[in-house]
C-alpha cells in the first residue's frame, strides 16, 4: 500500500511514518518504481507505536519493547507509577490555579517565588511533533558540497573546451567567461535533475547529506528548478569575483576576499549565520530539511560508509582543482 494508505490506516502524519521508518521500527519494500510499498505488518507496527506513544512511553522503551528487551507487563507498569505522578503534578497545578483565582491574585503584582517551588514542571502531551527529523544546518558540509560541485561543473566545462580546441571546433577568445557560462548551464541542469530525483548533488551524497521536504519526498521539478535558479543567482557573483581574481584584476580580487570572508562568517558565525539564513539565504523553504542518515543511536560520522565518500570527495576535489587550474582554458 501507499503511504497516503496508511496514513489514512494509522492516522499517522506523513512525517512521522518516514521518522518511524528511519528509527529502525520497520522497513519498507520497494516496488518496481522505487516507491515504497507498505505491508500489513508495517501498518500494525506503527499503530503500536502510536498506541505507546500516546501512553507516554518513549522511543527507546518502544525498541526496547519490539525487540524483547523488556516484558511488557513490566513496562506497563512503571509507566502506570509515572502516570500516577503526572496526575498528582497535574492536580496540584489545578489546586494552585483555584488558589490564585480564590486570591484574586494580580498579574501586575503577584509574586512567582510563592508559587514555584509548588509545582513541578510536567509536559507530558504533544509527543508526535518530538518524532520528527531535527533541522540540522549542515554549514560547513553544505559549503564544501558546495565548492565540490561547482569544481565537478567547472572542470567538465573547461573538459568539453579542452576537447573542442582540439577538435578545431571554433571557440570564443574569452575561454574563461565561455567555461563560466557552460558551468551554470551545467549546475542549472544536473542539480535541478539531481534535487529532482535522488535529493542529492554528487557532492552532497559523497558527504552524506539528503534534502528533502518534511513528509520524505523529493522536491518537485519545479521547486528543484526555482532552488537551483536563486542559488545561481546568489552564487554568480562569487564565481565571477574569483574568475576575475585569476585574471588579475586586484579590485575584484579585494571583493572576491570580501565575499569570502562573508561567507565564512555566515557559516562559523552564529549571529552572522542567523542573520543570513534570513535576509541572503533566501532560497530556503519551510517544509525543506537535511538529513545525514543520523539516528539517535549512531551519527553520520560513526558509519562505515562515512570515510570512504569523505575520502572520495577530497580526492575529486583535489583533481578537479588541478585538472581545472592547470589547463589553458581553466579558470
Amino acid at each position: 500500500m501507499t503511504i497516503k494508505e496508511v496514513e489514512d490506516r494509522t492516522g499517522l502524519a506523513r512525517a512521522n511514518i518516514r521518522y518511524y521508518e528511519d528509527q529502525g521500527f520497520f522497513s519498507a519494500a520497494r516496488g518496481e518504481n522505487g516507491y515504497r510499498n507498505y505491508s500489513g505488518e508495517n501498518v500494525e507496527t506503527l499503530l503500536k507505536v502510536k498506541l505507546f506513544r500516546q501512553l507516554g512511553f518513549s522511543l527507546e522503551d518502544i525498541r526496547d519493547l519490539q525487540r524483547g528487551d523488556q516484558r511488557l507487563e513490566t513496562a506497563l507498569l512503571r509507566r502506570e507509577e509515572g502516570l500516577d505522578r503526572e496526575q498528582l503534578a497535574l492536580d496540584r497545578a489545578a489546586r494552585l490555579c483555584r488558589e490564585l483565582r480564590e486570591e484574586r491574585a494580580d498579574f501586575a503584582t503577584l509574586d512567582p517565588r510563592r508559587y514555584l517551588d509548588r509545582l513541578e514542571q510536567e509536559n507530558p502531551p504533544a509527543a508526535f511533533k518530538e518524532d520528527r527529523f531535527p533541522r540540522r544546518p549542515f554549514h560547513l558540509r553544505r559549503y564544501c558540497a558546495r565548492m565540490l560541485d561547482w569544481l565537478i561543473w567547472i572542470t567538465l566545462a573547461s573538459l568539453a573546451l579542452t576537447v573542442g580546441e582540439r577538435l578545431g571546433v571554433p571557440l570564443p577568445e574569452d575561454t574563461h567567461l565561455t567555461a563560466a557560462f557552460l558551468s551554470f548551464g551545467l549546475m542549472a541542469v544536473s542539480e535541478t535533475l539531481l534535487l529532482h530525483f535522488t535529493g542529492a548533488t554528487l557532492g552532497k551524497k559523497l558527504l552524506g547529506m539528503k534534502l528533502l521536504h518534511e513528509d520524505g519526498s523529493f522536491l518537485t521539478l519545479r521547486e528543484a528548478a526555482g532552488r537551483t535558479l536563486q542559488v545561481m543567482i546568489s552564487f554568480a557573483f562569487y564565481i565571477l569575483a574569483a574568475m576575475y581574481r585569476v585574471l588579475g584584476d586586484s579590485t575584484a580580487g579585494y571583493v572576491h576576499g570580501i565575499s569570502f570572508f562573508v561567507v565564512w562568517a555566515w557559516r562559523f558565525g552564529d549571529e552572522a549565520s542567523s542573520l543570513l539564513d534570513k535576509y541572503f539565504y533566501f532560497w530556503k523553504r519551510d517544509n525543506e530539511l537535511y538529513l545525514d542518515g543520523s539516528t539517535r543511536d549512531k551519527s553520520f560520522w560513526d558509519r562505515e560508509e562515512t570515510k570512504p565518500g569523505v575520502v572520495v570527495a577530497g580526492l575529486l576535489a583535489v583533481f578537479c582543482f588541478w585538472f581545472t587550474f592547470a589547463l589553458p582554458c581553466g579558470l
